[in-house]
């Protein structure tokens, strides 16, 4: 099973080679609905972190 905390990190750096690599290797692997939703579920954490770190740049434009 692919590291879901990993996945999560990688989205939130938006390191797209890293994404790709495992979601590639995990669709490989012909996984289960239930899998397929905790995919996306630490991709959706991820965004978080991206969403987080964009409105912390937004909010600190005089810095």
């Amino acid at each position: 099973m692919i590291d879901l905390q990993v996945l999560t990190q990688a989205v939130g750096d938006l390191d797209e080679k890293t994404i790709l690599t495992m979601i590639n290797d995990f669709v490989a692997t012909n996984p289960s609905g239930e899998e397929a939703q905790k995919i996306v579920f630490a991709c959706q954490q991820g965004m978080a972190i991206v969403g987080d770190l964009f409105e912390s740049a937004e909010s600190c434009s005089s810095c």
